[in-house]
């Protein structure tokens, strides 16, 4: 699993769309609730790889949460369920808060729980 997440990381950024030169400071992570790893797939011991589009507004909110790829919808729901509810210190630029979309990717792993990689800029 190791070796797939090395070469999806790689693959997202690439093609983040994030413009991070762009800006005076990126979004900053500030409250990343981690989410509900589904029981079902706990219990059956799955895996799974969740990446996901949030649109962090002008006050920091996670206001557009939109699943880019997922293995299952437990996991898909799981993941937007949390990120619905994370916040941000906003991203600025030519010194006014500033809209964006951020990249993360969600690591389901039944022995680790879940991780969160990113943002993922670029």
């Amino acid at each position: 699993m190791k070796a797939a997440v090395f070469i999806l990381l790689i693959s997202l950024w690439a093609v983040v769309p994030c413009r991070a030169w762009e800006l005076d400071r990126p979004p900053h992570p500030i409250d990343l609730r981690l989410p509900v790893y589904p029981i079902e797939e706990k219990q059956n011991a799955r895996e799974a790889i969740v990446t996901v589009l949030v649109h962090v507004d002008e006050k920091g909110q996670a206001k557009i949460v939109r699943i880019l790829t997922s293995s299952s919808y437990r996991f898909s729901d799981a993941t937007k369920s949390a990120a619905e509810h994370w916040s941000f210190k906003p991203a600025m630029r030519d010194g006014k808060l500033w809209a964006m979309d951020v990249e993360f990717v969600l690591l389901f792993d039944p022995k680790e729980n879940v991780r969160i990689v990113g943002p993922l800029y670029d």
